[in-house]
């Protein structure tokens, strides 16, 4: 039994895995871009 086989993940669900993380790691760090622009963009006129 390959290392792979014993922790239960085959190659596929791999890319699955690390597709998902990028995803969610680009969302919110699109997110947070988003309200610094905001803060950043639109000083107080007051």
């Amino acid at each position: 039994m390959n290392s792979s086989a014993s922790l239960g993940f085959t190659m596929n669900e791999k890319k699955e895995v690390i597709n998902y993380i990028k995803t969610t790691t680009y969302n919110y760090a699109v997110l947070i871009s988003e309200k610094l622009f905001d803060v950043l963009l639109v000083p107080p006129l007051v």
